[in-house]
């Protein structure tokens, strides 16, 4: 179902962190009714980088809406907002959901 979903992107190879960060607006979102698609697998490190875009771009496709977690600036990132563009798919920033939610909270 392709309703509801919506698609965690940001920032992979500059930080080292970012299976927390994913996981954490995971857990967050989840939490707050959303319903995510969270391109950061256990296994995707295995992967190659070309193997893991084309992964990040099927799991987008399903999605009704990208959630930036961070600054668009890196490759993927830029080609997931350049999809998402081009489907006219809204694209929303993590950071203005929280604020959203914690202001009706």
């Amino acid at each position: 179902m392709k309703d509801g979903l919506v698609f965690l992107s940001g920032k992979v190879s500059d930080d080292k962190n970012y299976h927390i960060k994913f996981r954490n607006a995971e857990e967050y979102l989840t939490k707050n009714g959303f319903t995510v698609l969270n391109p950061i697998l256990p296994e995707t490190h295995l992967l190659s980088y070309r193997d893991y875009i084309d992964l990040g771009l099927t799991l987008l496709s399903k999605a009704s809406m990208l959630v930036q977690l961070d600054e668009c600036d890196s490759r993927g990132c830029l080609l997931e907002e350049a999809y998402a563009i081009a489907v006219d798919m809204p694209i929303v920033k993590y950071e203005d959901i929280v604020a959203i939610i914690n202001h009706l909270v």
